[in-house]
Parts: structure tokens; C-alpha cells; sequence
């Protein structure tokens, strides 16, 4: 179970709802509720064990009486095999199809969207996706801690967010890197920087590179750009494994990566 300590506080009565999704997806599940001028402590609690692993979005919610909103979005990375689900994996053959053709498809009651065959239902590939904590290119900025009894500045990369992309492959594999930039510090204030990911402890050997943006990059604007001034938002990844085999995966088509072999087959799951 996932506790944290809130409090909210406002003039009016107002309600709050406390509400998580899948990253990726479009609709929200409601797990808590109230109404108060006040309230603090654990206003919920968020059960990973009837949600699939992966990134979800924790968001609070809360009204007053006038209309007057407030919200906080808190993303989580759910993993490990502690789950409370039904799962329910078919095959339809010969239903409209050629002979020898069929079609698998799996039921999983913890699929929050609509599914490929109606809610819960999807294709086994669908089990494929990445996702981040946040959008890559925002939430950067630089420091500068002097050195040397503060006679030469030294200027430091950090993250006012984590930069986390999590590639989901299975029910119980899931592969974690940490965007970072090279180079991290130096004697002036960076701009031209290398944009990296680094395997997170559990994931070594793995690599990752994004496809469709160029790894140097601009700070400016707490923000890191391309020379074109386009935000560095990738949303099409390439992993590849130990073993040689490389997986193309789209953050906004999940479950449909092209997979290429060692030997160099390439096919569409």
C-alpha cells in the first residue's frame, strides 16, 4: 500500500478527490474522497496490488464552493509481483480466420483503458510500453557552489523533478532509466549539454537511446532544447537488450513495438 501525509487547507468547505491512472491513459479511478474546510494525514490509500507495474499518476483534487480548484499530480513507479488480480489469457481459432491463423488476446481486471477487444481486454504485446516521470525537457536548472574557500564558482546540472523513463516489457519485468547530462558541472554556466540515460540499479545492461531527437541539446529556460529551439520531449525510444535484441517503442502507442533479432529480423508485433 502507498501512504503519504497531505494537508489542505482553505477558507471555504471544499471537497477533495484523490484519483490515480496508468500513465498513458485517459481515464481516472477515484480511490478517495471528502469534504472539509481542512484535513490532513493519509486522506487515502492507493493499493498497487490491483494495478498493473509501471508509471501511474497520483492527482488530488479539490474544490471549494465557488468553483475554485486546486490540484497535485504525484507520479509513482509501481513494481514487484505482490498482485491482486484476474487474469485470463484466450486464443480464437478459426473464427473468420484462415486456417491455422488465430488470434491470442489476455483479460487482466487491473487494465484501466478500453482495451483492444473492450475494457480489460488486450493483445499480449500490449504488455509493452514506455512512459516517464515528466516531460524530459522541463524541469532543469543549474547551481553554482563555489570551491576552493569560494574563490572559483563551479556550476552544477540538477533536476527540480526526477527524469525517470520506465520501459514496461511484462507483468514482471520492468526496465528503469535516469536521464542525465553530460556534462554535469563545470567552471562556467552550461548551455551546450549531451542528453544520456543511465540504466537504474536492477537494469544494467540495458541501453537506451530516443529516436527522433538529437542527444545535444540547449539549456535555457531551465528548460534543455534542441538548436531549433524544439523542447526535447521524445516519445519513440530504442532499447536494447543483453542479448542483442532491439525493441522500437512508441510512448503513444503502447504495446506496438517493432522488435529486431540478433540475426537481424525485423517483424511487427
Amino acid at each position: 500500500m502507498a501512504r503519504d501525509r497531505v494537508c489542505v487547507r482553505r477558507q471555504r468547505q471544499c471537497e477533495y478527490k484523490l484519483q490515480s491512472r496508468e500513465k498513458g491513459e485517459q481515464n481516472r479511478i477515484t480511490f478517495a474522497e471528502g469534504t472539509g474546510t481542512s484535513f490532513s494525514g493519509e486522506p487515502g490509500l492507493f493499493d498497487p496490488t490491483i494495478r498493473r507495474n509501471g508509471i501511474h499518476e497520483i492527482r488530488l483534487f479539490a474544490e471549494d464552493a465557488a468553483g475554485n480548484p486546486s490540484v497535485i499530480v504525484q507520479p509513482v513507479i509501481l513494481e514487484g509481483s505482490l498482485k491482486a488480480n484476474y487474469a485470463n489469457p484466450v486464443s480464437d481459432d478459426g473464427v473468420g480466420l484462415p486456417d491455422g491463423l488465430s488470434i491470442p488476446r489476455q483479460y487482466d481486471s487491473r487494465m484501466q483503458g478500453s482495451g483492444d477487444f473492450g475494457p480489460g481486454w488486450t493483445l499480449p504485446s500490449s504488455d509493452v510500453s514506455v512512459a516517464s516521470t515528466a516531460i524530459l525537457g522541463e524541469g532543469w536548472t543549474q547551481i553554482m557552489i563555489p570551491e576552493y574557500f569560494g574563490l572559483i564558482p563551479r556550476y552544477y546540472v540538477t533536476e527540480t523533478r526526477r527524469h525517470i523513463v520506465v520501459i514496461r516489457l511484462s507483468d514482471t519485468e520492468i526496465i528503469r532509466f535516469d536521464m542525465k547530462t553530460r556534462p554535469e558541472s563545470d567552471n562556467a554556466p552550461l548551455r551546450y549539454l549531451e542528453v544520456v540515460f543511465k540504466a537504474a540499479p536492477g537494469s544494467e545492461g540495458n541501453s537506451l537511446e530516443a529516436i527522433g531527437f538529437d542527444k545535444d541539446v540547449v539549456m535555457t529556460e531551465n528548460m534543455l532544447k534542441e538548436f531549433g529551439d524544439r523542447l526535447y520531449n521524445p516519445r519513440e525510444f530504442r532499447l536494447t537488450r543483453p542479448d542483442g535484441t532491439v525493441y522500437v517503442i512508441h510512448a503513444q502507442i503502447p504495446g506496438t513495438p517493432y522488435l529486431t533479432l540478433p540475426s537481424d529480423t525485423t517483424f511487427f508485433v
